[in-house]
């Protein structure tokens, strides 16, 4: 897995950047900030939302102890990776944080007007076909120059148990749709097996228009 920390890395020469220029690049859940984009171009965004925490419950019924137990893997962050048309100015960003305990959602990533999605960890369908829904499909609203990644998050997967005794149930978290980042957390009963991650906001030049 590829990991980016917060990096302001560019060197302008003028208005301008050189070809590949890293303008932004970080995945630090919870990191937001600012960035001046010096001229007009098209540019690369890889933006993830947060990978959930997901979802686990046990119960028991009495006199005869019964047990209903739920172990839902968190939901991936949505992602869009391509390239789109930015104008010269200043834009916001934020980086979704993944879910640090069960029933925590992901967070929203976000860059200027884009957005893409956390996890969830509501249960969608019924009790044999249960999911944890991924974060819903990214909003970006520039224009756009070429797609390689547009998409909600992954589910995570759905376990149910009953019977007289606890048993052990094992859930994976929706997959990462880009490098690592917005994984939902796999969980066994209600211990995380794999954390969830956090997403990111990479921007870099590409060219101008």
């Amino acid at each position: 897995m590829i990991i980016y920390s917060k990096q302001l890395l560019y060197k302008p020469l003028g208005n301008s950047y050189e070809e590949g220029e890293v303008i932004i690049s970080s995945s630090t859940g919870g990191d937001s900030g600012t960035i001046e984009v010096l001229c007009d171009g098209i540019y690369k965004l890889a933006i993830v939302g947060g990978g959930s925490g997901g979802y686990y419950s046990e119960s028991k019924s009495s006199p005869n102890p019964f047990y209903i137990q739920f172990c839902n893997g968190g939901g991936g962050g949505s992602a869009f990776v391509g390239n789109i048309i930015l104008k010269a100015g200043t834009y916001s960003y934020s980086i979704g944080a993944g879910g640090k305990t069960t029933s925590t959602v992901g967070g929203n990533s976000i860059f200027g007007t884009c957005q893409a999605f956390g996890g969830s960890t509501s249960s969608i369908g019924s009790t044999t076909t249960a999911y944890i829904s991924g974060g819903a499909i990214p909003t970006i609203p520039y224009t756009k120059v070429s797609t390689i990644i547009n998409s909600a998050g992954n589910e995570g997967q759905s376990n149910v148990g009953g019977g007289p005794v606890v048993r052990t149930l094992n859930s994976a978290g929706g997959a990462s749709l880009y490098n690592g980042f917005g994984a939902g957390a796999s969980l066994r009963n209600g211990t995380a097996t794999s954390a969830a991650t956090s997403g990111c906001v990479h921007l870099e030049f590409v060219s101008k228009e």
